[in-house]
């Protein structure tokens, strides 16, 4: 997820973590890795749209849980999904962000 990682190699990774971020114990341990804190700069506007929207739908996922969700607005998540949502951008991906930013604020 680092930068510099080609991209093909970092939306492998966010995939990856995606899916175990379904189950609520491997939240944790994405949080406790300190994983989070290398999505949130994934939705940086210059990066492809495909790699945007999975980093997307994985905060959605690990902000389901309060702690993860907390995380994610500790790193700066809030303001990165509200400037996913801005112009130019797909639909595709502000979907995505709302969806993320709906599951930050219950």
């Amino acid at each position: 997820l680092e930068a510099g990682t080609p991209d093909e190699a970092r939306l492998a990774s966010a995939g990856a973590v995606l899916n175990l971020a379904v189950d609520d114990d491997c939240k944790v341990a994405i949080k406790e890795l300190g994983g989070i804190g290398k999505l949130v700069p994934l939705l940086n506007a210059s990066l492809p749209l495909t790699l945007r929207a999975v980093t997307a739908m994985t905060l959605t996922n690990l902000g389901a849980l309060e702690d993860c969700a907390l995380a994610i607005a500790e790193v700066g998540g809030v303001n990165a999904l509200i400037q996913c949502m801005g112009k130019p951008t797909e639909d595709v991906l502000q979907e995505k962000a709302a969806s993320a930013l709906w599951n930050l604020s219950v």
